[in-house]
């Protein structure tokens, strides 16, 4: 999740694009998760439809996952934070 906000931070702030733009990006400027871990197609709709279930405040997806939309009130820090709040509450 932080890296698909990252993506869009440096993608001109860009929140909705699709999955195909994701996995194909052109922009040198915004390098998406999927070229960075190398990730296939298949790959990237499970984990864009496990992010959209269990993060709906953060990620939704339509179309079949085709489309993908971030909330452009959120930033790549807010999902460092929630990371953190999660691991605090996993070990309380």
């Amino acid at each position: 999740l932080y890296g698909i906000y990252k993506f869009a931070v440096n993608n001109n702030n860009c929140y909705g694009f699709t999955l195909n733009e994701l996995l194909k990006n052109e922009k040198e400027e915004a390098v998406s998760p999927a070229e960075i871990f190398n990730i296939d197609k298949q790959t990237m709709k499970e984990t864009l439809i496990y992010l959209s279930h269990n993060y709906p405040k953060y990620i939704n997806v339509h179309n079949g996952v085709n489309n993908i939309t971030l909330q452009n009130n959120k930033e790549p820090e807010d999902i460092l934070d929630l990371i953190i709040e999660e691991h605090r509450n996993k070990r309380a």
